[in-house]
């Protein structure tokens, strides 16, 4: 028997997927807002329909059957194919709709020469339909997720250069190697510090900074303390207890109520390097293609 599916089908399918993704009837009620009884009558006709039932449920609760897990996974493949097709007309009509999924680096919102407010202005004076989706990452997981296609760009600072991935520089931030009050040279008088007395403070570190920073050369020492984040390097740093390569816009606020200064600007004092990347070779759906222009254009890169 060849099974022909119409809109209430669909429409139970979809009910059924929402069923197991909340692991049962109750659960998927204020998803689909709808009675745990007109679950029931959905399901039943769909086990009707195909012939076969598809869960089991009651005082054990809810389990599918291995035919509902095939059947579950096929309906996945179905709502996904239904949804390239939506975007994939939009991309021909040049609609911004859809989901634009991207990975930041933490603690960047404060430094002026990021222009993503910009970007989401100009991207939202056009007529939309589109969800932003941010997470902020570390730039290994930035590059993990872009190569699995689950950011469509991610804006940090990457030290590698991955062979399956496109970067584009978008803005430096400028960064030097700060102490905070509290800490042994925090009121020594800057010609009276030495490279050897800060070799010889304790140092907290992300890896990440000192490893992009060329002007690192003149500070090898290891770290004493290893955060994964700024937020982290910032607490280690208001200890009073280590020294710390830190982005100068974030540490303009401690600077101004007399808690950081940084130390030998002149020698240990320079850039990193912010870029977007994508995935190489990838299509873009229009929207994150027409995003990703703003980006460029707000931060006065031509689109190559």
């Amino acid at each position: 028997m060849i099974l022909r599916f119409n809109g209430a089908s669909i429409r139970q399918l979809k009910v059924f997927k929402s069923v197991v993704e909340h692991s049962g009837f109750s659960a998927a009620q204020v998803g689909l807002n709808t009675s745990a009884a007109s679950i029931s009558i959905q399901m039943k006709e769909l086990e009707e329909r195909l012939g076969m039932t598809l869960c089991e449920r009651g005082r054990t609760g809810f389990k599918l059957t291995e035919r509902g897990r095939a059947v579950y996974e096929a309906a996945k493949s179905l709502f996904a194919s239904f949804d390239n097709f939506n975007l994939e007309v939009a991309n021909i009509r040049e609609e911004l709709i859809g989901e634009i999924y991207m990975g930041i680096q933490d603690n960047v919102s404060s430094n002026p020469s990021f222009k993503m407010p910009q970007t989401f202005a100009q991207f939202n004076q056009r007529k939309n339909n589109v969800q932003f989706r941010i997470e902020e990452a570390a730039s290994s997981d930035q590059e993990a997720r872009t190569l699995e296609g689950r950011y469509h760009l991610a804006i940090g600072i990457f030290h590698h250069r991955l062979p399956g991935l496109t970067y584009q520089k978008l803005f430096d931030e400028g960064v030097s190697l700060f102490c905070a009050k509290g800490h042994p040279l925090f009121d020594i008088p800057d010609d009276k510090i030495s490279l050897k007395d800060i070799q010889q403070a304790r140092f907290a570190s992300t890896g990440l900074i000192q490893n992009a920073l060329s002007t690192s050369k003149y500070f090898t020492k290891k770290p004493d303390a290893i955060a994964e984040s700024m937020d982290a390097i910032s607490l280690l740093l208001l200890s009073g207890q280590y020294v710390g390569f830190f982005p100068n816009h974030l540490a303009n606020t401690w600077i101004e109520r007399g808690q950081m200064k940084s130390l030998l600007p002149e020698k240990t004092a320079g850039k990193v390097e912010f870029h977007m990347i994508t995935k190489r070779a990838n299509r873009h759906p229009y929207a994150v293609e027409t995003f990703i222009q703003d980006l460029l254009a707000c931060h006065n890169i031509e689109n190559k």
